[in-house]
C-alpha cells in the first residue's frame, strides 16, 4: 500500500496526524481511531514481504504482555501487502535522541532507567519472550513526575525462549549483541548485556567494545575486556553501579548477571510488583543507593564482607573440634575440605583422589572421636553414676552425626564465599588495570589464575585476553590446558579452533572442530568454523 503523508490519508480505521520516523522495520505514524479522535495511537507500519506469518509473530508475542515498561499494543491487522500495528503512543524521546542533545546521564537516571527495565524485562523473561535488540533507539524516555519513565519498544525481531538450538539466529544490532548472540545462541541473558550496554553508553557516552570494522568489534565483544568506566570519567564515584554494568557485560553466562530478578536485586529493588508507581519507588530506592559509595567504601565494604566470611568459616571451624577432640577434630575438618576441592579440582584423577581421601578422613574422625571432646569431658566431671553417665555418652554419640550433617556444609559454604569474595575483589582491581597496558594486564590476569588454579572460568577467561592481545600460540595453549582437565569443554574447544583458524592452522583448526561435531553431533559454530577451513584449505590440502 502507499504510505500516507504527514497530515494526512488514513490507514484502515485510523486517521494519519504526523509521520513519527521510519526505520529498517517499517515506519511509525502518529495518528487516531475515526471513533476516538482525542486519543493519540502510534502506527506502525511493516512491509510483509511475501510473509506474513513471520511478521505476525510480533503483534502475537506483544499481546502477552501487559508491562508499564512495555509499549502496548492496541490492535492489529494486514493493510494491502502490509502490517498494521496500533500501539500506545508514548510522549517521548528515544534514548538515542536524548543523549545527543543532552550527552551523558547521572548514575542516579542511569540507575532508574536499569530498574525500570529490568522490571520489564522479568515480565517478559518470564512469558518466555527474548527481546534481542535492545538499544538506545528502542527505548522511549518521558517526563514522569519521579523523573523519566523508560519504555521498551519495537519487538520486531524478538522470538520467545528455546532449549536447545539447532539453528543460528544472530538478528540484532551489533554494538549491543551479546557473545553467545553474535554466535546465534541468544538467551534471556543476551537481552541484560543489551541493557548493560545501554547503561555504559548511557554514563560514558561511548561503547564498551569498538572496532574499525565488523571483524574487528566481532572480536572485541567475544574476546577483549571492556574499558573501566573511571577511563571515561575519572570523577565517577559510584564503583557499586560500575559493578552493577559489568556484571551485565561478563562474557561469560556463568559469570554474568543470572536473571533480571538478578539485577533488580543487586539494584535495592527486589519487592516491586512491576506497578509503575512501584517502579518510580524501586527507581528511587536504587538511587538513594548511589549515594555515599565512594571507591573507598566501597572497597572497605567488600573487605569486611570477605573478613566476615573468614571469621565464620574459622568459628564454624572451632565448634567442629569442640566435640571431638583436636585430632578427630582437625582430621574431620581437613575431610570436609576435601570434600570441597574434589569438586573444584581440573583433574579428574585428583578428584577422585581427593573423594577417597574425603571418605577416608570422615571415617577416621568417628574412629579417632576420643574422651578429649569438650562433651565427654563435660560428662566426666558431672557427678553421675555409671549408668546415667553412659545414657549420656550414648546420647552425646547419637546426637553427634546430625550436628556435623548441619555444620559440615556451613563451614564448607563460608570458605567457599570467602574464597569466591576474594577472587572476586581482585577481578574488580583488575578491571581498573588502563586496558591500553595490556600486557601488565595479562600478567596479573596470569598471577590471579596461579592463586585460583580450579578456576576454569578464569582459565577461560586469561585464553580469551591471549587471543585478543594476539598473542595466538599461547592462547591455544591455554585452551588445551583446560581441556586436558574437561575435554569437551564448549568454550575451550571453540577458543581452540579460533586460534588455529586465526594462525591460519586451518587443518588444525578443522581437526578441533570435526572433533567436538564427533560427539555434539550439531554444533553451528564448528559447522561454520569447519566450513571456513574447507574453503581456505583449498581442494589439495582439503583431501
Amino acid at each position: 500500500m502507499n504510505r500516507p503523508e504527514a497530515d494526512s490519508g488514513r490507514i484502515g480505521p485510523y486517521v494519519v496526524e504526523q509521520a513519527i520516523g521510519a526505520g529498517a522495520h517499517g515506519h511509525v505514524y502518529r495518528a487516531h481511531h475515526i471513533r476516538n479522535p482525542n486519543i493519540s495511537v502510534a502506527i506502525k507500519v511493516v512491509p510483509c514481504g511475501g510473509n506474513v506469518d513471520r511478521l505476525l509473530l510480533e503483534p502475537e508475542l506483544l499481546s502477552r504482555l501487559n508491562h508499564p515498561g512495555i509499549i502496548s499494543l492496541l490492535d492489529y491487522f494486514v493493510e494491502g501487502s502490509d502490517l498494521v500495528m496500533a500501539l500506545s503512543f508514548i510522549e517521548g524521546e528515544n534514548l538515542d535522541a536524548v543523549l545527543q542533545r543532552e550527552g551523558p546521564m547521572s548514575p542516579p537516571a542511569v540507575r532508574s532507567m536499569l530498574v525500570q527495565l529490568a522490571l520489564a524485562l522479568r515480565h517478559a523473561h518470564a512469558q518466555q519472550i527474548l527481546h534481542r535488540d535492545i538499544k538506545l533507539s528502542n527505548i522511549i524516555a518521558t517526563p514522569h513526575s519521579h523523573g523519566r519513565r523508560f519504555v521498551l519498544t519495537d519487538f520486531g525481531i524478538s522470538r520467545l525462549s528455546h532449549g536447545i538450538q539447532t539453528s543460528k539466529q544472530t538478528a540484532g544490532t551489533w554494538f549491543f549483541m551479546a557473545p553467545e548472540q553474535l554466535r546465534g545462541r541468544p538467551a534471556k541473558q543476551s537481552d541484560l548485556w543489551s541493557l548493560g550496554i545501554v547503561a555504559y553508553r548511557l554514563l560514558t557516552g561511548e561503547y564498551p567494545f569498538q572496532g574499525k570494522n565488523l571483524e574487528e568489534l566481532t572480536k572485541a565483544v567475544l574476546y577483549r575486556e571492556p574499558t573501566a568506566i573511571r577511563d571515561h570519567i575519572p570523577e565517577f564515584n559510584d564503583p557499586e553501579l560500575e559493578q552493577i554494568i559489568r556484571g551485565l557485560i561478563e562474557k561469560q553466562l556463568m559469570e554474568r548477571t543470572g536473571s533480571a530478578e538478578d539485577l533488580l536485586k543487586q539494584l535495592g529493588a527486589e519487592d516491586p510488583s512491576g506497578e509503575l508507581a512501584e517502579s518510580d519507588n524501586a527507581g528511587m530506592r536504587s538511587q538513594d543507593r548511589s549515594q555515599d559509595r565512594s571507591p573507598a567504601t566501597f572497597f572497605l565494604r567488600e573487605k569486611r564482607r570477605i573478613r566476615r566470611a573468614w571469621v565464620t568459616f574459622w568459628l564454624c571451624s572451632v565448634l567442629m573440634l569442640l566435640p571431638l577432640g583436636p585430632i578427630a577434630g582437625i582430621t574431620g575438618l581437613l575431610a570436609i575440605l576435601g570434600f570441597y576441592f574434589s569438586h573444584v579440582a581440573k583433574r579428574q584423577a585428583t578428584r577422585k583422589s581427593l573423594s577417597i581421601l574425603s571418605v577416608v578422613g570422615v571415617l577416621s574422625a568417628a574412629r579417632l572421636t576420643s574422651t578429649d571432646g569438650l562433651p565427654n569431658l563435660l560428662i566426666r566431671r558431672l557427678d553421675l553414676n555409671a549408668e546415667s553417665r553412659h545414657i549420656l555418652e550414648q546420647a552425646f554419640h547419637f546426637i553427634l552425626p546430625f550436628y556435623y550433617l548441619a555444620l559440615g556444609p556451613v563451614t564448607v559454604y563460608f570458605f567457599a564465599k570467602a574464597r569466591r569474595l576474594s577472587r572476586d575483589l581482585k577481578r574488580r582491581i583488575l578491571a581498573e588495570t588502563d586496558m591500553s597496558r595490556l600486557d601488565s594486564y595479562l600478567v596479573q590476569l596470569r598471577m590471579l589464575v596461579a592463586w585460583h588454579p580450579q578456576d576454569l572460568q578464569l582459565q577461560h577467561r586469561y585464553a580469551e585476553s591471549l587471543l585478543a592481545a594476539g598473542q595466538l600460540v599461547d592462547a591455544a595453549v591455554e585452551a588445551q590446558l583446560i581441556l586436558e582437565n574437561d575435554p569437551w569443554n564448549f568454550g575451550a574447544n571453540l577458543l581452540l579452533a579460533q586460534s588455529c583458524f586465526d594462525m591460519g592452522a586451518y587443518r588444525e583448526c578443522r581437526a578441533v572442530s570435526e572433533r567436538y561435531l564427533s560427539v555434539s553431533g550439531q554444533c553451528f559454530e564448528f559447522t561454520d568454523l569447519r566450513s571456513q577451513c574447507l574453503i581456505l584449505e583449498g581442494p589439495a590440502d582439503a583431501v
